[in-house]
Parts: structure tokens; C-alpha cells; sequence
């Protein structure tokens, strides 16, 4: 009988191992920094490009604007890099409270003197003549907020035209020339002075009858604020003071951070006139 050797019909040694290549990546771009702003439908924090500030439209004196009523103003420290996030979400707050009875405008406003130059705000407009100055701007790395109340009466246009047109009225009779050959005619020239002359002095009375019953000589020659105007403007300072909290809430910036406003003098008749 033979014996096979250690090497005759040996086992099959068992495959070696392969390793799959690696999957391929595609080389990824390095981050940019993110930017927070505000989604107008969820109200959560997204990540978007960073937003152009609104283009100005016109420009406005703050002379024209009437008296100053009531202001607000605060500075964040370190917070300016959040300045056009700060401004697109108050411009969607405002706009998400559909408030019919103002209008909001982006523009440059000057004070009015000669080489002063403009800074951008927001005019925030009632019909009842009130603007809420709104200005949200950065001073070097600081967030600077703030807006100013104010108020511009309107001409009490039923009283000024009625006071004009009797003038006319009576200044009719004198206008009239006479003539030796037919009948008068009428002369242009002395209707217009004598229209003049008598807005003058019923406008003198009128004036002394708004200076003993209203306190001040113009006062039948502007509209004064009803109660109802007096809520209009004050729902109005309320609604911006609201909003610029919450945009700067949106901006990550912390109400309790901000100057806390106790005392709103919105459309009080004493500040107008």
C-alpha cells in the first residue's frame, strides 16, 4: 500500500480578499458664512443670501413733516453686520399686518438746510396728516434703531374755501362800473381786490374766534384730531414699535436687550397745535 506525501492533492487554498474601490466624492466648496434672516410663511430662521436694503424713492424734508410729537431710539453694540436683515423683516411685518388706514415708503430725508445731505428712513403715513419717521442704520459695528412721531394738522379746507368764497360774494358790488351811455359793467380788476380785502378782514374775525374758543388764532383753520384719528395714529406708533422689535428678534437680537418704551404720546391735541 502506498502513502501519499504531505504535498499530493492538497486543499484549495481558500480566494484572497479584494477591497471595492472608494466611492467617488465630488470636491466640495468651502462654506461661506450663513446669514440669518426670516421666512414670511413659517416664521423660522433660514439660511438666504443676504438681502439688498429697498431703493429710496424721492426725498423728504422733516420740516414738511409738522411738529414732533414723541420719539424712541436705542443702540445694540455689536449688531450692525445684522442691519439688512434687521430691514427685511420689518418691511414684512409691517407689511403682514394689513393696516389699510397708513402707507409706508422707503426715501431720503434731509432737514432741510443747505449741504446737510439725506439718510435713508422709512415714512410711515396716517390721513390724518401724522408721520412715524423710522430710521435703522448701522454706526459703526453698532445697530442703531429708532423712529420719531410726527404730526402735520391739515387745512380745514370747508371753512377756508366758505370764507373765501363769501368774500367774493360781496366784493361782487363793488365790482360793478358804472356807465353814463348803458348799463354797469362789471370790472374784473376791483372784484379781485375786493375779493382780497374781505378774506382778509373775515379771516381776522374767524382767527379771533379760534384764538377764545379753541386757543389759538388757527384754530378753525385746520382740522383738529378726533378721537378716532387719535387711535389711528396711536395703533400706528404701536404697530412700528412692535414691528422693529420683531425684526430685531428675527435678527437673533433679544428684545429685553432693547430700551423699554413706558409712555406713547400718540395724536394727544396739547402736542399738535
Amino acid at each position: 500500500m502506498t502513502t501519499k506525501g504531505p504535498d499530493q492533492n492538497p486543499l484549495p487554498s481558500p480566494p484572497t480578499p479584494t477591497t471595492a474601490p472608494p466611492p467617488y466624492q465630488a470636491p466640495q466648496e468651502a462654506p461661506s458664512s450663513p446669514t440669518v434672516s426670516f421666512h414670511p410663511t413659517s416664521g423660522n430662521l433660514t439660511q438666504p443670501p443676504v438681502q439688498s436694503l429697498p431703493q429710496p424713492s424721492g426725498t423728504q424734508t422733516l420740516s414738511g413733516l409738522g411738529t414732533l410729537v414723541d420719539s424712541w431710539a436705542d443702540l445694540i453694540d455689536n449688531q450692525g453686520d445684522r442691519l439688512s436683515t434687521v430691514v427685511q423683516a420689518f418691511s414684512e411685518r409691517m407689511a403682514a399686518r394689513q393696516m389699510s388706514h397708513f402707507s409706508i415708503q422707503a426715501t431720503n430725508v434731509t432737514p432741510g438746510q443747505m449741504f446737510s445731505g439725506n439718510r435713508f428712513y422709512h415714512l410711515v403715513r396716517t390721513q390724518t396728516g401724522a408721520t412715524l419717521a423710522v430710521r435703522i442704520d448701522n454706526y459703526g459695528r453698532d445697530l442703531y434703531l429708532s423712529w420719531d412721531l410726527w404730526v402735520k394738522p391739515l387745512p380745514n379746507w370747508p371753512v377756508i374755501l366758505g370764507l373765501i368764497g363769501l368774500a367774493a360774494l360781496m366784493a361782487l358790488g363793488g365790482a360793478q362800473t358804472p356807465s353814463f351811455f348803458g348799463p354797469s359793467s362789471f370790472n374784473m380788476t376791483l372784484w379781485i381786490i375786493g375779493t382780497i380785502f374781505n378774506s382778509i378782514w373775515m379771516g381776522f374775525l374767524v382767527g379771533l374766534a379760534g384764538r377764545f374758543v379753541r386757543g389759538n388764532f388757527l384754530g378753525f383753520f385746520f382740522k383738529q384730531l378726533s378721537p378716532f384719528d387719535v387711535d389711528d395714529i396711536t395703533a400706528m406708533q404701536l404697530a412700528v414699535h412692535h414691528s422693529i422689535l420683531e425684526a430685531a428678534d428675527v435678527a437673533g437680537i433679544s428684545q429685553n436687550l432693547l430700551r423699554a418704551k413706558e409712555t406713547f404720546h400718540g395724536g394727544q391735541r396739547q402736542r399738535l397745535i
